[in-house]
């Protein structure tokens, strides 16, 4: 999947992925969607596959673990 296509694949799922508890960012990066975290949980990972995978079956994704973040 090219950059373009991931793009465009963030800006579908955004909102949806944004949505789940825990889940703190969604970006666009080497190939893969990363997927920014509060903290490392299977389930918040699992929901957040499960939404993915509705658009886009093969789509690398990568999860990091920022923590929580907080406005300054």
């Amino acid at each position: 999947m090219d950059e373009a296509q991931l793009v465009e694949l963030k800006r579908i799922l955004g909102a949806a992925v944004l949505a789940i508890p825990g889940v703190t960012g969604l970006g666009v990066g080497l190939g893969e969607l990363n997927v920014y975290l509060e903290r490392d949980d299977p389930t918040v990972r699992g929901l957040v596959e499960s939404e993915i995978r509705t658009k886009h079956e093969n789509v690398k994704i990568n999860f990091v673990v920022t923590g929580p973040f907080r406005a300054q």
